[in-house]
């Protein structure tokens, strides 16, 4: 369905719309254990169905068939939008943005 191409790691969303991530796993972009790189597709638990999808250098967001969007990977300068209680770091779980309150 889509290929996403980051600067260590490339994702990629299927027909069924799962997403699967390699390469490297240095920020816990493809999962969260301590294999530094995978050479071959791992599944990413985003939950609901992907709609669209974006890559960054250590990090990634979706947005969900429910037009949600999580986000996972590198935190350092708090790009997953988690908020501050999340504190830093990286993240291997693709979790909601925390919207402001209107």
């Amino acid at each position: 369905n889509a290929v996403h191409i980051g600067l260590f790691s490339t994702c990629g969303v299927t027909d069924e719309l799962v997403t699967h991530c390699w390469g490297d796993n240095g920020w816990e972009l493809v999962r969260g254990d301590t294999v530094a790189q995978l050479l071959l597709p791992a599944e990413v638990q985003t939950g609901p169905e992907v709609r669209s999808f974006a890559l960054g250098q250590a990090h990634a967001c979706i947005v969900t068939t429910r037009s949600e969007v999580q986000c996972w990977g590198e935190n350092g300068f708090g790009q997953l939008g988690r908020g501050p209680e999340a504190g830093r770091g990286a993240f291997n779980t693709p979790e909601r943005v925390r919207w402001p309150e209107s």
